[in-house]
């Protein structure tokens, strides 16, 4: 696929309704393997990855937005990566995020240990050097069911 026709993909999915989009969420969790996590409130929680003692091993989000993700968005994430600790998160944002979010996530000393992967639909759509290194770091798994409300708060 060329950037043109991804442009227009792009387009296309950040100007759809919040269902919509939430239903795009979903199909995103689980090309990238995740277990997709249920339309609604979710506890910031797009799709998981949980060992046999459900323990969270993988953390998808992904917020599908005509504009920039900015630093609100940032605080929520950092806060759910601080309060639910998994090895790796993957986030995909529609367009891109603003540079005060990036300073928030990237080098955080209390979150230095979780493999985060800050991705555009961009980078899904075109198969990025981004996109292949969150495919790389995304535990692998058997799938099974998961309980999300536990990831409510």
């Amino acid at each position: 696929m060329d950037r043109y026709y991804s442009t227009q993909f792009i387009a296309g999915v950040v100007f759809s309704t919040t269902i919509r989009k939430q239903q795009i969420g979903q199909r995103l969790a689980e090309h990238l393997s995740f277990i997709p996590g249920p339309a609604g409130p979710d506890g910031s929680v797009d799709g998981a990855i949980t060992d046999i003692d459900g323990v969270l091993l993988g953390h998808f989000q992904s917020k599908l937005s005509s504009t920039l993700i900015d630093l609100n968005e940032g605080k929520n994430l950092h806060s759910d990566l601080v309060r639910l600790q998994p090895k790796v998160c993957v986030y995909v944002a529609g367009v891109g995020y603003q540079d005060s979010f990036r300073r928030l996530i990237i080098g955080q000393k209390d979150i230095a240990h979780i493999d985060i992967h800050l991705l555009t639909l961009n980078d899904v759509f075109l198969a990025t050097h981004s996109y292949q290194q969150a495919l790389a770091a995304i535990p692998v798994h058997s799938g099974g069911a998961i309980d999300f409300s536990v990831f409510k708060i």
